[in-house]
């Protein structure tokens, strides 16, 4: 079984998979795995501002990111730096997201299991 800080990785990484797109490859280093997922979704960004902004912006919105930080990556010098600033924000809303999921998913598992029964003695 995954430890806490892999399986956020885990599932953040599949959140970036259905809603971005983005399919880096999985390692067992914690810094290395997030690096590689914010390199793949900068990539992925900088495609979806030359090919398909409005998919961008839809997922941006959908994901309710900060305004004031949106409008700072797109002030950004060039391409690679804004792509490089949304997809720091992306990570961390979609981890944020992650998390949220987790905590109460592992509630909602704690709270279905089954009430221990004291044992009665009918003699």
């Amino acid at each position: 079984m995954a430890s806490e800080p892999e399986q956020e990785l885990i599932e953040t990484q599949r959140a970036l998979e259905g809603r971005w797109g983005v399919k880096p490859p999985l390692v067992t280093d914690e810094a290395l795995n997030r690096r590689l997922l914010l390199e793949a979704l900068a990539e992925r960004i900088r495609y979806l501002f030359e090919h398909d902004y409005n998919r961008l912006l839809t997922g941006l919105y959908l994901l309710d990111v900060n305004e004031s930080q949106y409008q700072a990556a797109l002030a950004r010098p060039d391409l690679d730096a804004k792509a490089f600033a949304l997809a720091e924000m992306i990570l961390e809303r979609e981890t944020r997201r992650v998390l949220t999921w987790l905590k109460y998913a592992s509630k909602r598992a704690a709270d279905a299991a089954p009430p221990m029964l004291e044992e009665h003695d009918d003699r």
